[in-house]
């Protein structure tokens, strides 16, 4: 997710929480001047990352582009750089992105979306796989663009159950995993409010898939999959999982010598999606440093109180 998944966020929940098969960068904006450079690519994979096998080989890389962009240089570069799994987003919501024919604006420019399929496909041999949403303004072109996947022979689809139109409104329409299933080959990420083991576990009973995609549910509950794969999908301590979530941010931004106001800026953005409690969260969004922030978190009374203590690693 922009602005969220950073190198940094993505190495530590890694580290901390390996159940999770998979991780993606948030997407990259291929340049419509000049030419994409090694080292930028390297800087948004993550250098750690990228030289880690074991962090390399579970790391999709987005991209986001348009046909003003050189797309078949560009995607030579990611393929000689040796990346095994590029994404391409067609489900970016944003005004700014869509005005400029890229993200979700490619669902309804049909044209368009082939031309930049055919040229990454000619020049990308490894796993190209495409985020979608159900359409534009609407569906119309949904089972369209299933057809156009297949025979450009991506190699899985990620279905975020929501048209453009519909932002991060009311509930995705699961029915439409239903329907892909149904007139597709391709494996199939089903995505879309998919935040609790319950939502796990319902979609992976009713509906065909390869797997699920977990955005804002996973920001939530980092530890999601660690339960899910746990024996009888046993609930975490979620107060112990906070503060050990936090502690080991806390390492990490540090060990990359992160300033204290960036760190604070970070966590502030984590805990609007991780901290359930709203006076809590309150207090924390209006802390003025990084310690008034651990010291509020380290010492607030939660219902059940961590076993281990919030270390302030920057004293």
């Amino acid at each position: 997710m922009e602005g969220i998944t950073d190198p940094i966020y993505r190495e530590t929940l890694m580290a901390i929480y390996p159940e999770w098969k998979y991780f993606s960068t948030d997407f990259l904006r291929l340049p419509t001047v000049g030419e994409l450079k090694e080292k930028h690519i390297i800087k948004h994979f993550g250098e750690n990352i990228y030289n880690t096998q074991e962090y390399f080989s579970k790391t999709y890389f987005q991209i986001l582009t348009t046909l003003r962009v050189n797309n078949p240089a560009m995607i030579k570069l990611i393929s000689n750089m040796g990346i095994k799994l590029l994404d391409l987003n067609l489900g970016c919501p944003s005004k700014k992105v869509n005005a400029h024919g890229g993200g979700s604006y490619l669902l309804q420019d049909l044209e368009a979306l082939k031309i930049i399929l055919e040229q990454i496909r000619e020049n990308f041999s490894h796993s190209f796989s495409v985020k979608i949403r159900l359409g534009y303004k609407n569906t119309d072109n949904f089972l369209k663009l299933l057809e156009i996947f297949e025979y450009y022979k991506i190699d899985h689809i990620t279905i975020h159950a929501r048209t453009k139109q519909e932002l991060y409104k009311g509930h995705s329409d699961w029915n439409y995993f239903k329907i892909a299933s149904e007139n597709c080959s391709i494996p199939l990420i089903l995505n879309g409010d998919i935040n609790t083991l319950e939502d796990i576990n319902n979609v992976t009973s009713t509906y065909k898939n390869n797997g699920l995609m977990i955005a804002r549910g996973a920001l939530r509950s980092p530890w999601l999959a660690k339960e899910y794969y746990s024996k009888e999908n046993i609930k975490l301590n979620y107060h112990h999982e906070i503060i050990n979530y936090y502690n080991c941010l806390l390492q990490n931004y540090t060990k990359y010598l992160c300033e204290p106001e960036y760190i604070l800026k970070r966590f502030k953005s984590f805990s609007v999606y991780i901290i359930r409690d709203l006076t809590l969260r309150k207090l924390l969004l209006r802390s003025q440093s990084l310690d008034n922030f651990i010291n509020i978190l380290g010492n607030a009374p939660l219902e059940q109180k961590a076993s281990v203590p919030f270390d302030s690693f920057m004293a």
